[in-house]
């Protein structure tokens, strides 16, 4: 919260008039003293809250932090394995040879014949031809 320079000269006036020009000074410093104690004890909490808590919690989550990155690299490694593997596969994979039905002379590469439906034929074996 930010007090304007208006709203501190009307704060400054009521303060005159309440606790009178004398004494003015006096509370000054008293309030002066009190901001600068609640200063030096809230820099003192967060050092110690810096030290027992957040160093700590930091020195904890590095060997999880190292753990997740060990896990992610692995991911990613199985990753690029199985991409090489699935284009091993995809360019092994065999041609399938066109085929003439004998049947109904319908040209195809399935193992059906789309026209009569005519199971292909089996291809002799070299082993069978010997």
């Amino acid at each position: 919260m930010k007090i304007g320079f208006w709203e501190l000269i009307v704060v400054l006036v009521i303060a005159l008039v309440v606790i009178g020009p004398d004494k003015l000074p006096e509370y000054a410093r008293s309030l002066g003293k009190a901001l600068a104690a609640m200063r030096s004890a809230t820099a003192d909490l967060s050092k110690d809250v810096q030290e027992s808590i957040v160093q700590p919690l930091n020195e904890a989550q590095k060997p999880i932090k190292e753990a997740v990155n060990e896990v992610n690299d692995n991911i990613r490694r199985a990753n690029q394995s199985l991409n090489n593997i699935g284009k091993e596969v995809i360019e092994k994979k065999p041609v399938r040879r066109e085929w003439v039905c004998p049947s109904c002379g319908e040209k195809t590469t399935a193992n059906f014949c789309g026209n009569c439906g005519m199971k292909k034929p089996e291809e002799e074996k070299e082993e069978d031809a010997i």
